[in-house]
This record gives structure tokens, sequence and C-alpha cells, in this order.
């Protein structure tokens, strides 16, 4: 019998998902789910729950396509992204170039890292789980 149609067959999902789930097709229909609007406004949002001095230090973890860390370098904070996606940490560098933004985006595993520096705030938003 074809598992496909066994209404009692769950498919196992591995424990690794993440790590090969966020290809260039995802992460476009990700990019292009969010109004830049709704991205403001989880940013003051986010601005109001850390309260962040003028330019505070923040890593954004993980960062995706880094939709909130460039809001936040355009608002003047220092921002620094970490996502384990390759396509989405390249999407995000590109747009912090076309913007002229310095942010420091880093291709790891959230599950892995070890901070080297200290910062003011950290934000895990958007899809992402906690």
């Amino acid at each position: 019998m074809n598992s496909f149609h066994d209404p009692f067959c769950i498919p196992q999902v591995p424990d690794n998902w993440y790590e090969t789930f966020f290809t260039p097709e995802i992460n476009t229909f990700w990019s292009t789910l969010t109004p830049d609007e709704v991205t403001r406004k989880e940013v003051n949002f986010i601005e109001q729950q850390l309260q962040l001095p003028g330019s505070a230090k923040i890593l954004d973890i993980p960062c995706g396509s880094g939709r909130h860390s460039l809001e936040l370098a355009r608002r003047g904070h220092q921002v620094t992204g970490v996502d384990i996606s390759a396509d989405a940490i390249t999407r995000a560098r590109n747009s912090a170039l076309v913007e002229n933004l310095r942010i420091n985006f880093i291709l790891h595993d959230m599950k892995d890292l070890v901070a080297a520096d200290l910062y003011d705030g950290a934000l895990c938003f958007g899809n992402s789980f906690g």
C-alpha cells in the first residue's frame, strides 16, 4: 500500500529540517509576504519592548532575509543578523548594500552560536520560533 494515501501514516520530519528548508523559493515567499508598514510597526514594538537607546547594539537571530535588521539599521542601530540559510543571508547582504547600511550578517546555526560580543538587545521575531 502506498503510504502517501494511508491516513495513519505520518511522514517523519527530520530533526534538522531547517538546514535545507529555507530555499530561494521559500525565502522569496517570506520576503514578499509582509508589507513594509508591518515591518515598521514590528520594529516600533521591538524598540519599545527592549527599551533600546538611540544607537543600540542588536542581535537579530535568526534574521532571515533581514527585514527587521534592515529597519533597525535604518533607525541608527548597530545590527548583527545571524541565519542558517545561505540564500537568506545573501539576500540580506544585498539589501544592505543597496541601501548602504552597515549590518554584520553572519551565516551560522543559531543553536551553535557563541556570542563574541555583548548586545543591548536581541530578538527572535517573524516566522521563526523562540
